[in-house]
């Protein structure tokens, strides 16, 4: 996630980063980050669903999550 992403000057944002079940250490690198950036939501997705795919239990995830609506 980089510094810009957070640092823009906008006030009326947020950003779920959804962990789902990566191999790499990119789950614990951005939950830290959420740890200090109250703009920023860790989600760790719970096991995919008979039925559905990845990217979609992720972003169907992510959009429970959200705070405020556009």
């Amino acid at each position: 996630m980089s510094k810009k992403s957070t640092k823009s000057g906008l006030s009326n944002y947020e950003i779920i980063a959804i962990n789902d079940s990566s191999s790499d250490d990119t789950g614990r690198v951005i939950k830290k980050y959420s740890f200090s950036h109250s703009k920023v939501t860790y989600v760790e997705n719970p096991p995919l669903p008979q039925g559905w795919t990845g990217k979609n239990w992720a972003c169907y995830q992510g959009y429970f999550m959200l705070v405020a609506f556009i």
